[in-house]
């Protein structure tokens, strides 16, 4: 069996602005044929790896200030050897701490807080033969349960918030991963699968008996989904890969998107495809792009392949080192402020496709000696700004590779899209834009989360004893806070945010807040906004003057410390002001990208915020 074959493992590469993290690789003993997944599971602030071995292993790499330290669990009660299937980690008890749910080949599913072993968590027996789909999971205000499918009997839900756990759809047999959200924007989200004899269905989580939609076809599937909204119509379209080499794009409604199916096999029986789409807004012109990987077990060949949302082939290319096994990634991974698509070929032949289907410079390239079928992963893992990314062979080496480039965030960062393992490619307009107000002498300082696809945000106010709201202003994306003067003489103050795309409301929350006294104002200075970030030309950096006149200080300084711009030194009055930067220093000389820090001096305070460079 080929994953049986082992071979050294190399030391450190160097090459095209990249290098081996220190520690790495690490060396798990055991064969890996799951994807890693990256997330912060302590909350500690660093991002931390998760990944399964073949001998039964579930790997926690923990990371804090001194590195990473490896937590190694053995499942329990096995005599036998394999651990295929992808880990998923969630907050099940909003400690923003993670559990891992973690299911075995033999038919055992665990979930477990990370800092206990599988012991000490819930267990659950899986039906039928041996599973060979990960599990997937979904939260929101109402609704927190997992998904594990079962080859032979259907799903197994497990309802974690009213502890409840029910078999579903036990009359089909499924052979997909599955992807769960509220792909039709109804409140109630749909858990999408695909069967045995072809048919891909979406299944309502509250009545999982009728289906609804089905979509019939002539194939079999064993990758994943890919969820989106292609279209803008603030619902989620549906794709995936089937083995006879068919890109399907399905609408919410169960219908085919206009210019789909399309056929990514070229004519060659073995491009076929087990993996998942990647999908995501690469170059941010609001226009999706979508990412696939082609060539069985067998292949000789295979091809990595970009596509437009009209089914259009933008670029490809084909390795001649094995098909590609593992699914593609979107990362940054040279010096502009776009996302690539990247993936590896099963004998290690790495390629990374620009949006628009060129080659990105120094590709492709050989990984380490070994053979692949784990989808990378990316993100800035050791939050220092800049990017990294993982590559995981199966003769157990799992490297983690600095990149010199600007970390930018990436909608489809790993295997099924998140931690979640649910399919949704991120960012996704319904999340809660989290807004909170704080009081600062006479006025109330408003923040929110920075949603990418966000068109502009409206932001109305209501005092105690009003009963409709007003509009206070508008605001441009990318901008996330606001200061309001107080209003005297009123118990509270209600404010709403909304997030508006194409002047519909999709997103919104709200806050009060019950003013104190502002006889005695603190006297300070505070940095509060800069945008856009990462900026290419010129950035703004907002700052707020409270309490009476300050001395006022504002540099810009690399990350060793050194002054790079002075950008304001006088005596500036209350209120709210702003200054510029356009990325040149003191002498005249244009900075290099990269992580700058702006650092805020005054009579009584300082503050500092990370801006960062992407020409």
């Amino acid at each position: 069996m080929r994953w049986l074959i082992f071979l050294a493992l190399p030391s450190a590469v160097l090459s095209m602005g990249m290098s081996v993290h220190p520690g790495f690789p690490v060396e798990v003993g055991s064969v890996l044929l799951s994807s890693p997944i990256v997330t912060d599971i302590d909350d500690n602030g660093f991002t931390d790896i998760v990944i399964c071995s073949w001998d039964n292993g579930l790997h926690i790499l923990l990371q804090d200030r001194a590195g990473f330290n490896r937590v190694k669990y053995k499942s329990l009660d096995i005599e036998t050897s394999g651990e295929t299937l992808t880990p998923l980690l969630l907050d099940t008890n909003d400690d923003n701490q993670k559990d891992v749910v973690w299911t075995t080949d033999e038919g055992v599913l665990y979930l477990f807080p990370y800092n206990m072993s599988p012991a000490g968590g819930e267990r659950y027996e899986l039906t039928g033969r041996q599973p060979t789909s990960s599990p997937s999971a979904y939260i929101d205000d109402n609704y927190t349960f997992i998904v594990q499918p079962q080859p032979e009997s259907g799903l197994l839900l497990i309802d974690i918030r009213n502890h409840i756990t029910k078999t579903i759809v036990s009359n089909r047999s499924i052979t997909s991963d599955v992807a769960v959200s509220d792909i039709d924007a109804d409140g109630i989200p749909e858990i999408i699968f695909a069967s045995t004899d072809g048919t891909i269905y979406a299944v309502g989580v509250e009545d999982p008996s009728l289906s609804e939609w089905s979509y019939r076809t002539t194939t079999e599937f064993m990758g994943g989904f890919s969820l989106a909204d292609v279209d803008r119509d603030l619902k989620l379209e549906v794709f995936i890969c089937s083995v006879d080499g068919t890109l399907y794009g399905i609408d919410d409604d169960g219908t085919s998107l206009p210019h789909f199916p399309v056929d990514i096999s070229d004519g060659i029986i073995t491009h076929g495809a087990i993996t998942t789409p990647a999908v995501g807004d690469m170059n941010s012109d609001g226009v999706y792009e979508i990412a696939v990987t082609t060539g069985i077990p067998q292949a000789e060949t295979g091809s990595i392949k970009l596509y437009s949302v009209d089914g259009l082939e933008v670029g490809s290319y084909t390795s001649r080192k094995g098909g590609f096994l593992s699914s593609p990634v979107l990362v940054n991974i040279d010096m502009d402020s776009e996302l690539e698509v990247f993936g590896i070929s099963y004998q290690g032949e790495e390629v990374a496709l620009n949006y628009d289907g060129s080659m990105v410079e120094g590709f492709p390239r050989n990984a380490p000696e070994g053979t692949y079928s784990s989808t990378p992963a990316y993100g800035d893992i050791d939050s220092d700004g800049y990017a990294e990314f993982i590559i995981v062979n199966e003769q157990g080496g799992l490297y983690l590779y600095d990149l010199d480039v600007v970390y930018v965030a990436s909608p489809w960062a790993m295997e099924s899209g998140g931690p979640l393992h649910n399919g949704i490619s991120s960012p996704f307009t319904y999340q809660d834009p989290s807004l909170k107000a704080s009081q600062s002498g006479r006025f109330v300082t408003l923040k929110w989360r920075n949603i990418q696809s966000i068109e502009k945000w409206t932001l109305t106010r209501k005092l105690y004893d009003e009963d409709e709201f007003t509009i206070l202003t508008e605001i441009p994306s990318g901008k996330n806070s606001y200061k309001d003067p107080i209003i005297d003489e009123t118990e509270s103050i209600t404010y709403r945010i909304e997030g508006l795309i194409s002047d519909t409301v999709v997103v919104s929350d709200q806050t009060t807040i019950y003013p104190k006294s502002t006889e005695t104002e603190e006297a300070k200075a505070t940095l509060v906004n800069s945008y856009p970030n990462p900026f290419s030309e010129m950035v703004t950096i907002e700052y707020s003057v409270e309490g009476e006149s300050q001395n006022v200080r504002i540099a810009i300084y690399d990350v060793s410390g050194k002054l790079v711009r002075l950008l304001e030194d006088a005596v500036v009055g209350v209120g709210d002001h702003n200054v510029t930067w356009n990325g040149i220093s003191d002498s005249g000389a244009m900075v290099s990208n990269g992580v700058y820090f702006c650092r805020l001096e005054s009579n009584t305070s300082t503050s500092t915020r990370t801006i960062i460079l992407v020409r």
